[in-house]
């Protein structure tokens, strides 16, 4: 998290009111970001709480307030990150605010992050249709098709959870196969058999076999 940068250098002209939530949201991010540099993880998520209200409900068009939705981005992300490692605190407002607010976002916007957080709610629990198809896409827009010996190995990850939890859920978890290995495999991996070392443990193929797709 250390990579990310609070300040902007400089206010857009739509945001220099400081009566605006645009403006309110700067300043929650710089503030908890500044704690976090500091160690003081419950002061971060504090701050980052105030401005919550603020990343909920009805958006502007990204085109209008790009800028803002940087900020909101990186409030709700570290808020995440340093909720669920937290044994005792409970990140699910910030996983529901985070997936609400990036059904504004384009497709690649902020794409390592959203798989960051696609690839945290996969090991939480049992994932949604949602979450998992949302993954898809932004691998899809991620990666490009390998060269000859280049791996994805994102993408195998990827796949290799998905028949995680469908072998796991069975009949509950056959929509898993609508929405991810095939298409996806066919798109982002060089050889989509099982790998003599290692990597995905269940290929396309074996979905093929399992299901008669």
């Amino acid at each position: 998290m250390g990579t990310d940068t609070a300040h902007s250098g400089h206010l857009p002209s739509r945001c220099v009111s400081s009566q605006s939530n645009e403006f309110k949201i700067f300043l929650t991010l710089s503030a908890g970001m500044s704690y976090e540099k500091l160690g003081r993880t419950e002061d971060a998520l504090r701050a980052y709480t105030t401005a919550l209200p603020l990343c909920k409900g009805k958006q502007k068009p990204f085109k209008e307030v790009e800028e803002c939705y940087r900020w909101m981005e990186l409030i709700l992300y570290h808020a995440l990150l340093l909720s669920t490692n937290k044994t005792e605190d409970d990140p699910g407002q910030w996983i529901h605010a985070y997936s609400s607010l990036s059904s504004f976002w384009p497709p690649a916007f902020r794409v390592s992050h959203r798989c960051t957080i696609c690839r945290l709610l996969l090991s939480l629990s049992s994932p949604s249709k949602a979450i998992v198809d949302e993954y898809k896409t932004l691998l899809a827009a991620k990666y490009h098709f390998p060269s000859a010996g280049e791996r994805n190995t994102e993408v195998e990850e990827y796949l290799d959870r998905c028949m995680t939890i469908w072998l796991d859920g069975k009949k509950k978890g056959n929509w898993i196969v609508d929405v991810c290995s095939i298409f996806i495999a066919v798109l982002l991996l060089f050889d989509t058999a099982k790998r003599s070392s290692g990597g995905v443990r269940s290929s396309p193929s074996t979905l093929h076999s399992s299901t008669g797709i």
